[in-house]
């Protein structure tokens, strides 16, 4: 496709994509993230991680990818106005 076709495509999908549908999405795609991001933790730790430390990693994981997610969605709510 070409570069010129390319951006006309985008600028219609643009138009039909609300705030609302793009904002879910990233924030599905987070939650999705925090996940995987946790379960690489519990397989790759040695046994010795007890159940509160694996809650206190969750925490800090959740904490994270939160502030990351809302920055992200501010900024593109930001470009739907």
């Amino acid at each position: 496709m070409s570069p010129a076709k390319s951006n006309s495509v985008n600028k219609q999908k643009n138009n039909t994509v609300s705030e609302a549908v793009v904002c879910r999405l990233v924030y599905d795609r987070h939650n999705v993230l925090e996940t995987q991001l946790l379960n690489v933790v519990v397989e790759k730790s040695d046994k010795k991680l007890t159940d509160e430390d694996l809650k206190e990693i969750q925490k800090h994981l959740h904490a994270v990818i939160t502030k990351h997610t809302d920055g992200l969605v501010a900024s593109i709510s930001n470009q739907f106005k």
